[in-house]
């Protein structure tokens, strides 16, 4: 079993909470084109189709996060 505590930033968010795409962050639109996005922790925002995809955008872009 791996201890998933509070992250390494300072932060009391906890990795069990947070997800493998913390810090960042992925929203849904109400509307049916480029309905999911994802918000990057400098503010900038990319937009895409399925859930899917900003999901492993996510989580891609939080690996190399510094």
């Amino acid at each position: 079993m791996q201890y998933q505590g509070h992250h390494a930033d300072g932060s009391s968010i906890q990795k069990h909470s947070a997800g493998a795409h913390y810090p960042y962050v992925i929203g849904k639109y109400e509307r049916p084109e480029l309905s999911y996005f994802v918000l990057a922790p400098n503010g900038s925002m990319q937009e895409f189709q399925t859930g899917r995809a900003a999901i492993r955008f996510a989580e891609q872009a939080a690996k190399h996060y510094h």
